[in-house]
C-alpha cells in the first residue's frame, strides 16, 4: 500500500489484528528486512512494516534528511492511520528513528524494542575533541 505525506509516497504492508506494532527497519532496508518477524507478530497483532523514506518503494526525501525528519514523518503517518498508540520494534537507524519519536512524540509509543539500534550522537564540544586528539596525539609519540 502507499500513502502520501509532504510530496512524498511511502510504501507499507499492513497484516493481521490486534495492537498494533510497526517495524522500522535499518539503513539500506526495506519492509522485506524484517519479514520472518512481520510473518511471526501478524498471528497475535495489527502488523506495520514501513520502508522509509528514500528505501525500498518510498520515494527519496526532498533533501537530505535527519533522525528528526524521519521520526515526525512517522508520526504523521500514525496520525493518519489514526494510530493513538503502537509498539515500535526497530532495527539499526530504524532505532534511532524509534528513539527520536520516543523523545518527540511520547504519547505515540507505547512499548519500544531496539535491535541491533543505533543511537542518538551526542553534541560535543571543542574541549572534548581537544581531549581525543591530545590523547591520540599522545598516544603515536609515545608508542
Amino acid at each position: 500500500m502507499y500513502i502520501k505525506f509532504q510530496g512524498l509516497k511511502l510504501y507499507y504492508e499492513v497484516y493481521g489484528q490486534g495492537e498494533p506494532v510497526c517495524l522500522l527497519h535499518g539503513w539500506g532496508g526495506n519492509v522485506n528486512s524484517l519479514r520472518p518477524l512481520f510473518n511471526h507478530l501478524i498471528n497475535q497483532h495489527r502488523v506495520y512494516a514501513v520502508d522509509l523514506p528514500g528505501f525500498g518503494r518510498s520515494s527519496p526525501p526532498p533533501a537530505s534528511w535527519g533522525s528528526y525528519e524521519y521520526a515526525y514523518l512517522m508520526a504523521q503517518f500514525f496520525s493518519q492511520l489514526e494510530i493513538k498508540s503502537i509498539h515500535l520494534i526497530a532495527h539499526s537507524f530504524g532505532g534511532r528513528v524509534a528513539i527520536m519519536l520516543c523523545f518527540y512524540f511520547p504519547q505515540l509509543i507505547n512499548k519500544l524494542v531496539l535491535v541491533d539500534s543505533a543511537g542518538i550522537k551526542p553534541r560535543r564540544g571543542p574541549r572534548y575533541y581537544l581531549k581525543v586528539y591530545t590523547a591520540k596525539s599522545a598516544r603515536r609519540l609515545f608508542s
